[in-house]
């Protein structure tokens, strides 16, 4: 807090004072001009009546009488020599009869006037014994002294609370970096530091999620991977004894099948895997949601022609449905999730494009047993399967692994989306996914 106070309050300083100085600078010349002037006008007159004083007196008592006049002005006078002034100063006093010099600073002003003496080679000095109000003096260092004093509790005002949100920020960084996952920090800090908590707050709850998700795919790659290498070692096992070619064969029919439910395995972590870097700026396309859906729902239909997929695009409004990104991952996410739905849907899924605001919304609902709502963040974790599915996931749309809606999830959040689950009003699950929409050049 001490460091950071100091840094301010000298910042602030420094730049008062430049801001001080800069403006002495301007008005300066403008000050002195006014300043000649006044004292100009005063010493003319002064000059009229010391001149008129000193002509009556012979000049061995002139000095005297300067003595005795002095008294009565607010000038020191002295005779000086013409031949000791500078030559500007005697320009001046054949140009216009008098020559003035003024000096300034922030204390107090000099001012020094000279007329010439006829007659003589002599030249009349006046000194101004305070060209500026003394009582000025203490008044100006009084209000530099509390300007300072102001500028000081402004700093500390403004300084503490930034110190408290910063060494907070610490505490929780330090927090996280020994594994306190559930730190968070305070977003009612001031700008940027809200922005720093909300980012830091964040990326807490990311990693948390991340432990969690490789923590759960650790076991559950080795489980699923350690049921179809047992298969194909008691099949290989197996076939080492049968002689029967029949036999023989569905044995490896068998093993080809393990092998290609390793394959589909590896595949889909690979593509977990890819999916888990956003892609590069600048990749992806203009993409036409209605044709892309029509075209998906179609393909779907015929693969499963026992559950109805139906499309409702008929709003004019969502045939402007248009985004951009990557084509082949968009498409991955909506068969993703149609695949979902068949798998738990009795006879029907109900499938509707609409354009909500700044979203192109696509909404999927089936007429399945839905999911609960204590299920429904779980079921974007890798390797995640409700209980009660799995033996309609094998008769119906083949093999899962429990990575099909952690895809999406990933999917939808590198396209800066995102997805959803809620109870359909069908009864069963609604499958909400969100893009950003990119309205038509020509809108």
């Amino acid at each position: 807090m001490i460091k950071l106070f100091i840094r301010f309050y000298i910042g602030i300083t420094l730049a008062v004072i430049a801001a001080l100085t800069a403006g002495a600078i301007v008005l300066e010349s403008q000050y002195q001009q006014t300043l000649a002037q006044d004292h100009q006008m005063y010493s003319r007159a002064v000059n009229d009546i010391v001149s008129s004083t000193l002509k009556q007196y012979p000049v061995e008592q002139w000095q005297t009488q300067l003595n005795i006049l002095q008294q009565k002005y607010p000038y020191q006078l002295t005779f000086t020599a013409l031949s000791r002034l500078t030559p500007n100063q005697r320009e001046q006093l054949q140009n216009r009869g008098l020559a003035i010099d003024i000096t300034t600073n922030m204390l107090s002003d000099h001012v020094t006037l000279y007329y010439p003496v006829t007659g003589t080679d002599q030249a009349l000095r006046y000194i101004a014994k305070d060209a500026t109000n003394p009582e000025y003096n203490w008044l100006f260092v009084a209000s530099m002294l509390l300007l300072m004093l102001m500028l000081a509790i402004a700093v500390y005002w403004l300084a503490r609370p930034v110190s408290r949100h910063i060494n907070q920020l610490v505490n929780v960084s330090q927090q996280i970096g020994k594994g306190q996952l559930q730190a968070r920090a305070d977003t009612r800090a001031p700008a940027p530091l809200n922005e720093l908590a909300a980012t830091m707050n964040q990326m807490s709850g990311q990693i948390a999620r991340l432990l969690k998700q490789q923590e759960v795919m650790t076991g559950a790659v080795a489980h699923e991977l350690r049921a179809p290498l047992a298969n194909l070692r008691f099949a290989l096992d197996m076939t080492h004894s049968l002689k029967d070619i029949k036999a023989l064969q569905s044995h490896l029919t068998e093993m080809d099948q393990d092998i290609d439910d390793m394959g589909q395995l590896i595949d889909e972590l690979l593509t977990y895997a890819r999916l888990s870097n956003a892609p590069l700026p600048g990749a992806g396309e203009k993409i036409a949601l209605p044709p892309l859906l029509k075209a998906l729902v179609d393909k779907r239909n015929k693969l499963l022609p026992g559950i109805n997929i139906e499309l409702v695009d008929n709003d004019p409004v969502s045939q402007a449905c248009q985004l951009y990104g990557l084509k082949n991952e968009i498409s991955r996410a909506i068969i993703n999730v149609l695949t979902n739905a068949q798998r738990y849907a009795q006879k029907h899924i109900r499938v509707i494009l609409a354009l909500d605001g700044p979203w192109c919304s696509i909404t999927i609902d089936d007429d399945g047993k839905g999911i609960s709502p204590k299920d429904r963040q779980d079921i974007f974790i890798p390797f995640k399967r409700l209980e009660g599915g799995k033996e309609q996931q094998t008769q119906i749309t083949g093999k899962g692994y429990g990575l099909g809606l952690a895809i999406v999830e990933r999917i939808m959040l590198n396209h800066k989306g995102n997805v959803r689950v809620e109870q359909s009003p069908l009864g069963g699950a609604r499958f909400v996914l969100n893009f950003p929409c990119q309205e038509q050049t020509d809108n």
